[in-house]
């Protein structure tokens, strides 16, 4: 699991969660009680959905439009939780279950960490998992033009329930542009180019690569998605949900 925990009070802003994704670097923030104990999870699924709808109904010319409101009004509250001690594996199917990238290590509900997607990657890479990449990829992939504006990207995001899209030019995969990269985009105007927005850190890797082999170009690079490739034919992405499968079976 990784610690520290970075968490947030529910009476926060949702203006200062977002400043702390960013801040941190991360795709959740646990949220505690006065008490220090787990009553949520805010991620940034939920600010981009939230900031899109409100920004539609408003009229917003920006992409996205949060409301004046405290973390506790739009915060997760059937937060998953597990035991320090818990096997791996079950976690890992826990995750997999509720299509979620994290759960909150607690003892008596005080957290004491977070086992995320990126854990789960060192630990595929430690078991040397050698089936092919090609094996846990997920197909076909949803994509983007760089030519394409902005909102329609976010909304694509939602539409196709993902958490990034493949960004192309010419067929040819050149960044991806995921929830990270829609709220940074917060106050770019709807029509403006994804191209603008989209980021690079990505790898394109053969579809016979092994999987330990993928996992840790992916630890190393920091890419936000693994791309699998035949030639030059994009024939596949893999998630960290993909990943994670292969410690659950």
């Amino acid at each position: 699991m990784t610690r520290p925990v970075i968490a947030i009070g529910p009476e926060a802003s949702l203006a200062r969660a977002e400043g702390m994704l960013a801040a941190h670097g991360l795709s959740a923030l646990v949220v505690t009680s006065h008490a220090g104990e787990v009553v949520g999870v805010l991620s940034r699924a939920d600010l981009l959905a939230l900031g899109r709808r409100r920004a539609r109904m408003a009229d917003d010319p920006t992409l996205l439009h949060l409301p004046r409101h405290d973390v506790g009004a739009h915060m997760v509250r059937d937060v998953v939780l597990a035991d320090p001690d818990e096997p791996i594996e079950r976690a890992a199917a826990r995750m997999i279950e509720r299509r979620i990238h994290r759960v909150v290590v607690a003892l008596d509900r005080r957290p004491i960490g977070v086992l995320s997607s990126r854990d789960l990657l060192r630990a595929i890479h430690e078991a040397r998992i050698a089936r092919p990449l090609a094996s846990i990829m997920s197909s076909p992939v949803h994509t983007v033009s760089v030519r394409d504006p902005v909102a329609l990207a976010a909304d694509r995001l939602a539409e196709a329930g993902v958490a990034g899209l493949v960004v192309v030019e010419d067929g040819w995969p050149v960044g991806v542009f995921s929830q990270t990269e829609a709220l940074f985009a917060h106050d770019a105007p709807r029509s403006e180019a994804v191209e603008e927005h989209l980021c690079a850190a990505m790898l394109c890797l053969s579809q016979s690569l092994p999987v330990y082999r993928a996992a840790k170009l992916a630890l190393g690079t920091r890419a936000r998605r693994v791309l699998a490739v035949d030639g030059r034919e994009l024939v596949g992405i893999a998630s960290p949900l993909d990943f994670m499968r292969l410690l659950a079976e």
